[in-house]
């Protein structure tokens, strides 16, 4: 056994045999991972040669675009005064060139336009501005224009696709794609039509006084639509454009795949080629010589003219100040005396008029030149009569006047007081020919003369005269309001359709044996009355929704006793038989009083709509055998209900029903007398009887 500092050498030996030289590469990357500067200065040598992959794959604006915004916004929401003062030396000049360009060229046009203005091409301008529908400033820019570029387009060869577009202000123009698409069109039309060269290019386009310039490049196609005579070096700046964009956009354009967004920031390199120059105007001398001419001339002209427009204008202001004098509510002019510088103005002025002097000092006429002399009187114009009185009645905020063709009309809401002292005192105004007060309600009524009960509650509207009545009382009393209510003033309409009715008890035409009495929506009857009178009083009870239920605990219904006295009755009576083998009856009377209440029975049951059944039971002695006496059971029963059948009582409410077993041996001859007899049960059902009468054992 060797020790372990022997076994680590040779350990160490054999993993050098092995792994050789990735052994010491394995041991520098460690040595790395553990020394954080190495880290720094491994990712500073590899950070450059990304970013310039990312490059020239066209990847490093989409990557970086997100994350730029991200820290632009996060400053300007931190300190916008000091984000604004960091691009101030970069944006500040370049502002104040545009500005100072727009405002170079809008002088310059102005110029260009006030030269023409007065001349006679001026006036041809003006008129062919009129006729074509163009700005008079378009056409003088159109005239006055060497050349200009109003568009520039930037076309993918390859694709046709539209990169970018510029086009000068005020210039109406199509679809730039469509514009794009044509040129390539074009360009293989000739190809195809005139068997041109494979590498011949086109050049130019001219349609009247508009060329189209096309520069082409590997990739790119420039063109630029001139209006007017451009000069050679506009070429030039063409091709120089035309090389910066391939330059800056080489990598994107060797594998360009359609994608636009990296093309934003095209249209900085095209506006350059936006220009135009202005034609030096021939004879500028001869112009101004007669524009000084013309000038003095119109001096003169205005010289000569400002004394008239002078006395015009007084003499005008003057007539429109008499003009509102006499179109002014309550002032009437009756006569105007000129003296000298001095107006003299007579007339009538209601008291509740405007002050002439007033009217005076609104406008610019010297008052000390004005004498006005107006004297009082009462105008009967429909505004000075309401206001009139308005100060005589001084009405409360609801009610409402107005003067129609000499008529007065009053509307709203007052008391009575008030109602009494303005018709008195505006039948005594001047201008109110006829006074209409239909419109005039009474603010508060007394309502005490209705005398309603607790239960009822009156709602009165003044505005519109509307008394309500809502809650629960007798027909008597509603038949007595309506009579008090014609006779209260300011009352247009009573509605009682929310009015619950109880009805008087004489309504339900109650027997002398019934009291009723209405308590808390409850309808209590007390007493004895029959079965039709109480029907029609639930019938009758559907009328009056006030009662909500009816109590008959405490009435006794006389046709139910009579029912009940009727069936007891018939239940304990006999009809006897004189021997066993006769059908002679003992006692006529017996079998008519039992069709008597047998008839009896089925008018109550059908009025108290009570199912009935009057079961008939033969017996007979204990002399002969079982079976005769069976029969002669049912036969007696039988024979009894014929009888009730010719005395009126319905077969479907009669039953027979023979003996079941034979009678006990009698002891005497009472005892066999009384078995030779029919009996009767009443059944008072819970459904109509199954059918007619027959015989049951």
């Amino acid at each position: 056994m060797t020790d372990s500092p022997a076994k680590g050498e040779d350990l160490e030996a054999l993993k050098g045999l092995f792994l050789g030289e990735d052994l010491e590469r394995l041991r520098r990357i460690d040595e790395e991972s553990r020394n954080p500067e190495e880290r720094l200065r491994r990712l500073s040598e590899l950070l450059p040669l990304a970013l310039k992959r990312l490059e020239r794959r066209g990847e490093l604006n989409e990557s970086l675009a997100p994350t730029v915004e991200a820290v632009v916004r996060l400053l300007i929401q931190r300190d916008s005064q000091r984000f604004a003062d960091t691009l101030y030396p970069a944006i500040g000049p370049a502002i104040r060139r545009s500005i100072s360009e727009t405002i170079r060229q809008l002088l310059r046009n102005l110029n260009q336009a006030l030269e023409v203005g007065l001349s006679w091409q001026g006036l041809k301008w003006r008129l062919e501005a009129w006729r074509s529908g163009m700005p008079y400033g378009q056409v003088v820019m159109l005239h006055s224009l060497d050349y200009r570029v109003e568009q520039v387009f930037l076309i993918h060869r390859q694709t046709g696709l539209l990169l970018g577009h510029v086009q000068a202000g005020g210039v109406q123009y199509r679809d730039p794609d469509m514009v794009s698409s044509m040129l390539g069109a074009i360009g293989d039309f000739i190809h195809d039509s005139f068997s041109a060269e494979s590498d011949g290019q086109l050049g130019q386009i001219g349609f009247g006084d508009l060329s189209i310039l096309i520069e082409q490049g590997p990739d790119l196609l420039l063109a630029v639509a001139v209006r007017g005579d451009p000069p050679g070096q506009l070429r030039e700046q063409m091709q120089q454009v035309l090389e910066d964009i391939q330059r800056r956009y080489a990598n994107v354009l060797d594998g360009f795949d359609g994608d636009m967004s990296v093309f934003s920031a095209l249209e900085g390199l095209l506006e350059p080629l936006l220009q135009q120059q202005l034609k030096n105007p021939k004879g500028d001398r001869r112009w101004h010589l007669s524009m000084k001419a013309r000038l003095i001339g119109l001096a003169l002209m205005l010289v000569l003219l400002m004394w008239g427009v002078d006395r015009w204008w007084w003499q005008r202001q003057q007539e429109d100040f008499l003009l509102r004098l006499r179109e002014e509510p309550g002032l009437v002019v009756t006569s105007v005396v000129e003296e000298g510088d001095r107006l003299r103005i007579h007339g009538l002025r209601d008291p509740l008029a405007r002050d002439p002097a007033e009217l005076l000092r609104q406008t610019v006429l010297d008052p000390g030149n004005i004498q006005l002399d107006f004297a009082a009187f009462q105008s009967l114009q429909p505004q000075f009569v309401h206001r009139r009185l308005l100060r005589a009645t001084e009405p409360p905020d609801s009610v409402r006047m107005r003067v129609s063709d000499g008529r007065l009309i009053v509307s709203g809401l007052a008391d009575e007081d008030w109602i009494r002292r303005f018709r008195d005192r505006a039948a005594l105004l001047a201008g109110a020919a006829e006074i209409d007060t239909s419109g005039l309600l009474l603010s508060q009524i007394d309502l005490s003369p209705l005398q309603a009960p607790d239960t009822v509650q009156l709602d009165f509207d003044p505005k519109t005269g509307l008394l309500v009545a809502r809650g629960v009382a007798p027909e008597s009393w509603l038949e007595r309001a309506k009579q008090v209510v014609d006779d209260l003033p300011g009352v247009r309409r009573f509605d009682t359709r929310s009015l619950q009715l109880i009805p008087d008890p004489s309504r339900f035409d109650p027997p002398p044996t019934v009291e009723l009495r209405f308590d808390q929506g409850v309808l209590r009857v007390s007493g004895e009355a029959g079965n039709d009178w109480i029907a029609t009083l639930k019938r009758k009870l559907a009328e009056y929704p006030a009662i909500r239920s009816l109590d008959t605990s405490k009435l006794v219904n006389l046709d139910e006793q009579r029912l009940e006295a009727a069936k007891t009755e018939l239940e304990q009576l006999n009809i006897l038989f004189d021997s066993a083998l006769s059908f002679n009856l003992s006692d006529q009377r017996q079998l008519d009083r039992a069709a008597e209440l047998s008839l009896e029975l089925v008018r109550l049951a059908r009025s108290l709509k009570r199912p009935l059944r009057i079961v008939l039971q033969g017996h007979t002695d204990s002399t002969g055998s079982f079976e005769d006496n069976r029969l002669l059971s049912l036969d007696r029963a039988d024979f009894v209900a014929q009888q009730l059948f010719l005395a009126g009582v319905p077969p479907t409410a009669i039953r027979i029903q023979g003996i079941q077993r034979l009678a006990a041996p009698e002891h005497s001859a009472e005892e066999r007398r009384f078995n030779r007899r029919v009996s009767f049960t009443v059944e008072l059902l819970s459904t109509e009887a199954d059918g007619p009468s027959g015989r049951t054992e």
